[in-house]
């Protein structure tokens, strides 16, 4: 306790621009009784909330096994696991995924987590549900690539998973509807290891050091990150554009969810991934241009790229991308940036 208050000391010391004794004290009540967050008109939010473990039914522990099955893959090497590795938050520690015959993908790998509450999947929300989603990349031609037709026979002769086939669905019968719905089933379940950020969320406000719980202050207010991340998985599950869809940029170029829905007010827009784990997700953004939380916050706090129009090409476009309004500059300074990465950490 000591201790505490000690630190609690020096660090308002060094932050006299904030009351940290009043923060604690606001931050140890209930989360509806928190200070009110920084929210554009027209937002909605979910108040922040603790995780808890998802039941392990037998159909998700069948999913489990077929997660790891690189019998689904043409060439049989890669599985499910191949980009989305368990022990890195069941993303991928490289800007893309490299596939079949040593292809590269344009995105990085997102993590699974959080998967259970999406309503849109892939980072441009190709897919509706799940299910769908798990039966994407096995038949990607720079992925698994094996088009589902000759999936389907491979798993009239694949064996191993008769007994539990049996066992979750009466019979024996290996489909594609039984694959993809065991598949969906697991990744309902997959849930990111409990924090300290939990641990406060569930009362107790000594959980976090004083950086930590300004970072928290900070998330919650100057750095308007509620905006777009909130609820228990710090996402909102929507579309945005950040600025960064290198129009007409070659290398990078990317039109995100206008692929998908041909609407130009989506030109360059990407799903709001989830802030959990996020100092294991890396590296960051769609592209995974970016390596560090540092730079990311760097970034946001200078309101991200601006998208200028610069010749009457670009005025008269339709597909022209437009910046978030949601973006702004935020007048962080090196402390406070400092602190709000700190708790990003605790995530």
């Amino acid at each position: 306790m000591k201790k505490t208050l000690l630190s609690l000391i020096i660090f308002s010391t060094l932050h006299a621009e904030y009351d940290m004794k009043k923060l604690q004290a606001q931050y140890a009540k209930p989360i509806e009784q928190w200070p009110k967050p920084t929210i554009d008109q027209g937002i909605h939010y979910n108040k922040m909330r603790s995780l808890k473990s998802e039941n392990k039914t037998e159909l998700a522990m069948l999913g489990l096994r077929f997660f790891h099955e690189p019998r689904f893959s043409k060439s049989m090497i890669f599985s499910c696991a191949s980009c989305h590795t368990p022990n890195k938050a069941f993303s991928e520690h490289t800007k893309v995924s490299t596939g079949h015959k040593g292809l590269k993908g344009g995105r990085n790998s997102p993590t699974l987590y959080g998967a259970k509450e999406g309503k849109f999947f892939f980072w441009d929300g190709r897919a509706k549900s799940l299910e769908e989603q798990a039966l994407g990349p096995i038949q990607n031609p720079i992925e698994m690539a094996l088009p589902l037709n000759k999936l389907k026979k491979r798993l009239k002769t694949m064996t191993g998973y008769e007994k539990d086939l049996k066992k979750v669905f009466g019979t024996s019968d290996f489909t594609l509807k039984r694959l993809a719905t065991a598949i969906a089933a697991y990744e309902r379940i997959i849930t990111p290891p409990r924090t300290k950020f939990d641990t406060f969320l569930d009362g107790d406000t000594n959980a976090f050091n004083p950086e930590e719980l300004l970072g928290l202050h900070l998330f919650r207010t100057k750095a308007r990150c509620m905006n777009c991340h909130s609820g228990r998985y710090l996402s909102d599950g929507a579309f945005h554009n950040l600025g960064l869809t290198y129009y007409k940029r070659k290398k990078y170029e990317d039109f995100g969810r206008y692929n998908v829905t041909k609407l130009n007010t989506d030109m360059g827009k990407f799903k709001t991934p989830t802030l959990r784990q996020i100092s294991n997700t890396y590296p960051y953004m769609h592209n995974g241009l970016f390596t560090k939380l540092s730079g990311i916050i760097n970034m946001y706090n200078n309101g991200m790229p601006n998208i200028k129009k610069k010749t009457v090409a670009d005025f008269s476009d339709p597909h022209f991308p437009k910046k978030s309004n949601l973006l702004k500059k935020l007048d962080l300074s090196k402390k406070e940036k400092k602190a709000l990465e700190a708790f990003l950490r605790t995530l």
